[in-house]
């Protein structure tokens, strides 16, 4: 009769069976971290047969410079020079001309490894040069023309230019506006400048402007040194011979009294082209008032017909 031999499994919790285990594992860890030494050492050496130069950087040289900005206004049809704080007549146009410059380069630099890495020039230079100039007015009336408009820009022909002169050919310049309506127009004008690799700055000069103000009608038409004393140009009473002109003061009423008394005077201008209330070309101080255009002028006109313009930098200021 046979017998069955059955061979019993090692217990788990056999103590020599779990340090078996554990001298397995830990021989594992020491291996992969002796091939993760290996790696980090070839690495190493790798990185060691590179140039040290390499490790630099090689930047572009700048060579600094500088900037500037300047601009006059004509009106175009008689040159004649508008001056900032000038008034002038509604749709007047205006010749805007400006000369921006900008000056500095940046020299190419690159490496070069034939025999040996070095940093070195390129060859080519970056020049510091005007894009173009830009041209902008704010606009302060009592009409619906208010806010910040673009005029326009100027750009170099053919290529950026270190000066920008726009009235020269070589440029597409100069710029042109009309101001429509009574108010106060302050034009600006920029240039701005290409920066270069080397980031030169700054990339824009300063701004210029010149304030223009427009008003309504003559502004000349009280009494002058002709008008006050007969001389060679006039006659009568008198008349301005040089223009055909006929200005007449005449005092109506005096009632004396404290200070100037009361008194009713009427002057008369054949170039007054305004229906007062003593009739067509008349005015006196029944006629005199104020106007406002926008926030910064105003006109006074006065007994005599002249007309005197007030204006202020901002809404700020008195």
């Amino acid at each position: 009769m046979s017998q069955s031999i059955t061979t019993p499994l090692p217990d788990s919790s056999d103590p020599k069976l779990i340090y078996g285990e554990n001298a397995r594992h830990n021989q594992v860890r020491r291996a992969l971290f002796l091939i993760a030494v290996k790696q980090a050492i070839l690495l190493l050496f790798v990185l060691s047969l590179a140039p040290t130069a390499q490790a630099q950087s090689c930047e572009n040289i700048p060579t600094s410079g500088t900037e500037s900005i300047s601009a006059q206004i004509s009106i175009n049809a008689t040159g004649t020079a508008v001056t900032d704080g000038m008034v002038i007549a509604p749709y007047t146009q205006l010749r805007i001309d400006s000369i921006a410059t900008a000056f500095g380069s940046c020299t190419g630099m690159a490496w070069s490894c034939s025999g040996g890495c070095s940093c070195q020039p390129t060859g080519y230079v970056y020049q510091r040069n005007i894009n173009h100039t830009n041209v902008w007015v704010d606009v302060s009336t009592n009409q619906s023309l208010n806010g910040t408009y673009s005029i326009g820009k100027v750009w170099g022909v053919g290529s950026n230019q270190n000066v920008l002169d726009t009235q020269l050919a070589s440029s597409t310049g100069p710029n042109y506006y009309t101001p429509p309506y009574a108010g106060t127009y302050e034009i600006h004008v920029q240039g701005i400048i290409n920066g270069t690799p080397c980031n030169l700055t700054p990339y824009e000069t300063e701004i210029v402007t010149i304030t223009v103000h427009v008003g309504e009608g003559p502004t000349s038409l009280g009494a002058t040194e002709c008008n006050n004393e007969v001389g060679p140009s006039s006659v009568g009473e008198p008349i301005n011979v040089t223009n055909g002109n006929m200005y007449i003061q005449q005092t109506d009423y005096r009632l004396p009294g404290f200070g100037d008394g009361l008194e009713i005077a009427r002057t008369y201008n054949s170039k007054r082209q305004v229906d007062g209330l003593f009739g067509y070309g008349w005015t006196s101080i029944l006629d005199e008032s104020i106007h406002t255009y926008g926030t910064k002028l105003l006109r006074v006109t006065l007994a005599d017909g002249a007309t005197v313009y007030l204006a202020r930098a901002n809404t700020g200021a008195p």
